[in-house]
């Protein structure tokens, strides 16, 4: 019986590889049950709980790959192994497992695969210096890994420091200069960087290669207008406009400055009140924003933050227990004049309503306030100048 699962055990990981390469599909829900049952009979067999645990890695039903991986390395040492798991371990979100596999691994050998798999770990937790010190360790082994060199220029440029993007970027085009998505960031990064000229070469030569998306058009636009080149800017953020998906109000701001110099006054003013209607804020958003950012300063007892937050929120939306509440932080601050003034603009504003019944609870307050700040002013200060005696 041993030997003859042996056997089958050959003819099935013999026959599965050649099968898939054949027909050029997937493996097969029954090449999958023979592999179980298999391994039913063999149940110690490291090598065949690999091939199942690939096969479901890559259908992404990780959690059955993860468990055999487990099972095969309790069994077998193997390097292979190792790195199967720590991508399986990635692909569930256990970076942290991931990274410490691969440690041990590159103790004994410095493989680029594990590297990158380490960098990328770092990357999803959010490590920013980790990450740039391997993807620049990669970067120095093999400069000519170009995904590699994007990921680590575009993490410069997230944190400011476009020089150091632009150091990678040239030494990758300095091997490669006909890679276009590389030649783009390289243009964006220089855009950055404020070196228009230059710029503007590249992102000619990625036109003239047929990389004409709305994003490379409108920097390049800009580009040209920035160097007073506003005929040329006007072409290029026209066509940037007619490319873009969605309408974009940068580029129709953009596009609106350059207008009255090709003499397209009217599409000039049309273009700037649609770049003014795209770019205006979500009042209601920005209203919750400031709203919410004044209840968290409240609850901190920093109450004059707060009145600046809840002043920013009637800038987007008028809203009557917002103006009660920053009479009653005025109120908390001891600065009467402006406690009072808000209390009378809200009374004032609650004649406008439709439903004043609403806000009852907030009128007597306002109006009790009210009647206690009249009388501390009179016994403190007497009667009005100008008021008549009796």
């Amino acid at each position: 019986m041993k030997r003859f699962s042996f056997l089958w055990l050959l003819i099935v990981l013999m026959i599965m590889p050649l099968y898939a390469q054949k027909t050029g599909t997937v493996v097969r829900q029954r090449d999958i049950q023979a592999l179980q049952d298999s391994l039913q009979n063999d149940s110690t067999n490291w090598q065949l709980m690999l091939r199942l645990a690939d096969i479901y890695q890559d259908k992404n039903r990780t959690k059955r790959a993860q468990e055999l991986y487990e099972r095969a390395l309790q069994l077998h040492a193997s390097d292979t192994l190792q790195r199967s798991l720590a991508k399986c371990y990635y692909a569930r979100g256990y970076y942290r497992k991931s990274i410490d596999l691969c440690n041990d691994l590159l103790r004994n050998d410095t493989v680029d695969e594990d590297l990158v798999l380490v960098a990328r770990c770092y990357e999803r937790m959010g490590d920013v210096d980790s990450t740039i010190a391997y993807r620049e360790l990669i970067a120095e082994r093999d400069i000519e890994d170009y995904g590699n060199v994007q990921s680590l220029a575009r993490i410069y440029n997230q944190i400011g420091m476009n020089e150091m993007a632009l150091y990678y970027l040239d030494l990758y085009y300095n091997v490669d200069s006909t890679n276009l998505p590389v030649n783009n960031l390289r243009a964006y990064i220089l855009h950055e960087l404020r070196q228009f000229d230059e710029e503007i070469e590249e992102y000619r030569k990625l036109r003239e290669a047929g990389f004409r998306d709305a994003s490379s058009l409108y920097y390049a636009g800009v580009a040209n207008a920035r160097i007073g080149r506003r005929r040329e800017a006007f072409d290029l953020l026209d066509e940037a406009r007619e490319r873009s998906i969605i309408p974009n109000g940068y580029i129709y701001a953009e596009l609106s400055m350059v207008c009255d110099i090709v003499g397209e006054y009217e599409d000039g003013v049309r273009h700037a009140e649609t770049a003014i209607d795209l770019l205006l804020p979500d009042s209601a958003l920005m209203y919750s924003i400031y709203d919410q950012k004044a209840m968290n300063e409240i609850a901190k007892y920093k109450y004059r933050d707060a009145i600046d937050s809840y002043k920013r929120s009637l800038e987007y939306q008028k809203n009557l227990t917002n103006i009660c509440q920053l009479a009653y932080l005025y109120g908390a601050l001891r600065d009467e004049r402006n406690e009072q003034y808000y209390y009378e603009l809200f009374l004032k504003e609650l004649e406008t309503v439709r439903r004043p019944e609403r806000y009852a609870s907030l009128k007597q307050r306002a109006e009790r306030r009210l009647r206690y700040l009249r009388e501390e002013q009179f016994f403190r200060d007497g009667a009005p100048q100008g008021t008549p005696k009796r």
